[in-house]
């Protein structure tokens, strides 16, 4: 990764002095060139959508210690956090299993879910995982569950439960706050979107928005330019649904992109490289399938196949380490409870946010 970097420093240094110019690019650290340039590195990918190189295929990791589906997926550092989910039996043990890629390795030690559940999602806040709601196997939560990774504890918000009972949500963070969007609550597919925002005072955390223009259940959500994209959920009509949604946090509107060449319930999803990508899903067709989308092109864009995952799944845990460039995939459905995981690199862009000749 550092080796693509200098390589694209030196040649747009190298072009730069050819003219005679000194460049100072600013960005998120300022290491000095030997010249006396000064130069840094941007922001992760999704954020501006500089396409730089391709991901690399997806390989097999070591296996988890207990194979579930229906968890929640989160990265915190360079780790792969998959939390709760169904196992064999239906039993929901509330396990914390987290992935060390540097080792290959599984641990399962952290404590349990205070309230263990299955059918969740996760959003990240600093070095947090928010869990709201989820299904025990016999109650729907309103629970709002935190694990601290810093001190490896939990917390239940207790002033500030989720406003619905309800499970198979899709989270996603941005701007420092907690996105919860659609569900199901034991009777109905719901739209619902609800925000929470952990630095309000405790009570008023929550707040209802702008209904998803579809109803349902287990798909997944990801921030990226300012926005937050919805898709890979099923409903109790058509099941796999096949729709792409755009939500916009500063005008609480939605918007939708194109379907997807293919439907896909309980489907995750990924950035790169200034890409869109939602993958596996399939409530019964346990897929292995990718699809991305060039996020620059706004809502009139084409989907294209991506790099597949190794195993169909469904309802898995997924999420991305955007500081070290990898992608990753676990646990999930296949006809049992998967204790099979999986990632994939992708190249963390250099992305130049301003350019000042003297």
């Amino acid at each position: 990764m550092m080796k693509n970097r200098s390589a694209l420093v030196v040649v747009m240094l190298a072009i730069l002095a050819s003219l005679g110019l000194a460049a100072v690019v600013t960005g998120q650290a300022d290491p000095v060139a030997d010249n006396g340039t000064t130069v840094s590195v941007g922001p992760p990918p999704g954020t501006v959508g500089k396409v730089i190189d391709a991901p690399l295929p997806w390989v097999t990791t070591a296996p988890m210690a207990v194979g579930v589906s229906r968890p929640a997926g989160a990265v915190v550092g360079s780790y792969f956090y998959v939390i709760g989910g169904e196992a064999t039996g239906g039993v929901r043990n509330g396990f914390v299993q987290r992935f060390d890629p540097g080792t290959n390795t599984w641990d399962n030690t952290a404590p349990t879910m205070p309230t263990p559940g299955s059918n969740l999602c996760a959003a990240v806040v600093g070095t947090d995982i928010y869990i709201p709601g989820g299904y025990t196997g016999t109650a729907y939560l309103s629970t709002l569950q935190v694990f601290h990774t810093a001190t490896n504890t939990w917390e239940t918000v207790a002033t500030d439960p989720l406003p619905v009972m309800t499970s198979g949500m899709a989270c996603a963070s941005s701007g420092g706050k907690v996105y919860v969007l659609g569900g199901y609550n034991g009777t109905a597919y719901i739209g619902s979107t609800y925000v929470y925002d952990p630095v309000a005072a405790a009570g008023s955390r929550w707040t209802m928005l702008a209904d998803a223009p579809t109803a349902g259940a287990y798909g997944d959500a990801i921030a990226a330019g300012g926005y937050i994209f919805y898709a890979g959920m099923r409903n109790a009509v058509t099941a796999d649904l096949a729709s792409v949604h755009r939500y916009d946090p500063a005008a609480n509107t939605w918007a939708s992109l194109p379907n997807l060449t293919t439907a896909r319930g309980a489907a995750r999803m990924w950035t790169y490289e200034g890409q869109l990508a939602v993958g596996g899903g399939g409530w019964s067709s346990y897929l292995a399938s990718v699809e991305q989308y060039p996020l620059a092109s706004g809502l009139a864009g084409t989907w294209s196949p991506g790099n597949p995952l190794v195993a169909g799944r469904r309802t898995f845990a997924a999420a991305q380490d955007n500081t070290n460039g990898r992608l990753f995939a676990g646990a999930g459905y296949n006809g049992g409870f998967m204790t099979s995981a999986e990632s994939s690199l992708f190249t963390v862009p250099v992305e130049l946010q301003s350019l000042t000749i003297e």
